[in-house]
């Protein structure tokens, strides 16, 4: 999946969030998105992810989603969904799904905001309420989640998309740390188990795919296997591309950096990418049971050497 990151800004400030780029506000420019899209072109990918920051905070998204209808490209947009939706945004072609992670609405006031443009694509176009999927980022152990299956109830949303938070080498957030793995079991039972009463089909994400062997009992695993049916193995490279052209892993792994997507086409960057973590993860075996950050903290620490100092070594 390729993702471009069209802002580094934010409305919110989650402190599990893994992308806290909190010195660079960046836009990205319509000259750059062009570039993209013809790479996208060129490379045969017809669907992305758009994502921040928050991308409803750049002021020509608009415009943005026009490129990407004329180039034939669909797009899911990843929002937090607390900024105002305009009704051209709701009703361009190029989307496909509003990926929400309601997890970033943490009091009453982002909740009812994050409400009311739900209620507002269902209103404007009720095809597109079945295009709405609800993002879960577990980062604490007694964490409320009730609110989100109610907004499923009220507006009949089918999709849950559940995740723990994972580290970042960029930045100190949040995350469920291995050792505190079986403390959140309860609570992956618990959304699991209402999205199975409610009928809504939920999908594990990376972080909590290559983790969840680690999380759940062999009892509770056999079942999420049938549930959910997760891929136990680490992803390979997502492809962010950010407002400058650069390109990275994936957000837990910014470090591992491309400085120019334009200079190469997608095989060769997953190459590249896959090249610098061959020595941290072995994708030949399942159940390896952490994020890959985890694995690379691990073994920077049993070779006494720090984990900055090896990252800094891995931008091309």
């Amino acid at each position: 999946m390729v993702n471009i990151v069209i802002t580094t800004r934010c409305n919110q400030n989650c402190p599990f969030c893994f992308f806290q780029n909190k010195n660079e506000k960046s836009d990205i420019s319509l000259e750059n998105f062009k570039k993209i899209s013809t790479w996208l072109n060129e490379n045969k990918i017809k669907h992305i992810g758009i994502l921040g920051g928050e991308p409803l905070l750049h002021n020509k998204l608009y415009d943005l989603l026009e490129i990407l209808n004329k180039n034939k490209i669909k797009m899911n947009l990843i929002t937090n969904a607390t900024v105002n939706f305009e009704k051209k945004i709701i009703l361009h072609p190029s989307i496909e799904t509003f990926l929400i992670n309601a997890s970033a609405s943490k009091d009453d006031k982002n909740r009812e905001k994050l409400e009311n443009n739900i209620n507002k694509i269902c209103t404007i176009d009720k095809y597109k309420k079945s295009k709405i999927c609800l993002g879960i980022t577990i980062y604490k152990k007694d964490q409320d989640i009730d609110y989100i299956f109610e907004l499923c109830k009220k507006y009949s949303i089918n999709s849950i998309r559940l995740d723990i938070s994972q580290p970042s080498l960029k930045c100190e957030n949040l995350y469920i740390k291995p050792k505190d793995y079986k403390k959140i079991s309860p609570l992956i039972i618990k959304v699991l188990s209402r999205c199975k009463d409610l009928n809504i089909k939920p999908k594990l994400d990376c972080g909590i795919n290559v983790s969840i062997s680690n999380i759940l009992s062999n009892r509770d695993l056999e079942w999420v296997k049938i549930l959910c049916k997760p891929k136990f193995r680490f992803c390979r490279p997502i492809i962010d591309i950010f407002p400058d052209l650069s390109v990275i892993f994936c957000f837990p792994l910014m470090n591992f950096k491309i400085d120019n997507i334009l200079n190469y086409n997608i095989k060769e960057i997953k190459n590249i990418f896959l090249k610098k973590i061959e020595k941290y993860v072995n994708y030949n075996i399942d159940y390896q049971g952490t994020c890959i950050r985890n694995l690379i903290e691990n073994k920077c620490k049993q070779s006494l050497i720090s984990t900055d100092c090896i990252m800094k070594q891995n931008t091309h």
